[in-house]
């Protein structure tokens, strides 16, 4: 029922995010995500709290529980944008975020048939609102990527035009890296 209403709100108003403070609120507003940013709260450490439980700590059956929540757990907080954690130890149970996925893919296509393929399948396609419908965001974000990472290739940079921009940013970036105390030399090769 939770689940039906909140996803009913999610997808008659348009809002830019949405935040959540405890377990079950935490689990409905990560598998409602539509297109807003997903800001959950953490305030205790998930697997001491079954520990504790007497009825879900003792036992195979406990462990079995624990296992399967902590799985869905992992699983839930890599779809969340943002998870916050009211102390270290709560932060140190937590998953790291995905840093290595890409989003919004782009670039040029590869040729005239990679051009057609994309228009057909994301740009112009007809069965989007049946598939938008069926399929979680984070799936349909997911079979965009692929196709987009086929489809399109990345242009190269001219020489010139790259030590312009460094020499226009070397101040800023010498200055947001003494600002933030890391090494941002990288920036600048």
């Amino acid at each position: 029922m939770r689940y039906l209403k909140l996803s009913k709100i999610k997808n008659w108003s348009h809002y830019i995010a949405s935040i959540s403070f405890l377990d079950n609120a935490n689990f409905f507003n990560i598998i409602t995500k539509k297109r807003e940013k997903t800001i959950i709260s953490m305030r205790a450490n998930p697997k001491e709290n079954l520990a504790n439980d007497p009825f879900y700590g003792a036992g195979i059956k406990g462990k079995f529980i624990r296992l399967i929540y902590s799985y869905i757990l992992k699983k839930l907080l890599k779809k969340a944008d943002l998870c916050v954690a009211v102390s270290k130890g709560v932060a140190n149970s937590l998953v790291p975020p995905n840093l290595g996925k890409k989003y919004n893919i782009s670039g040029v296509p590869k040729s005239k048939s990679h051009e057609i393929i994309y228009n057909v399948t994301i740009k112009y396609n007809p069965f989007k609102l049946i598939i938008k419908q069926l399929l979680p965001e984070y799936i349909q974000e997911e079979v965009k990527n692929k196709i987009r990472k086929f489809i399109f290739t990345k242009p190269q940079m001219d020489i010139e035009t790259k030590e312009y921009l460094k020499n226009v940013y070397k101040e800023d970036i010498l200055k947001l890296q003494e600002l933030i105390g890391r090494d941002l030399s990288h920036w600048l090769k």
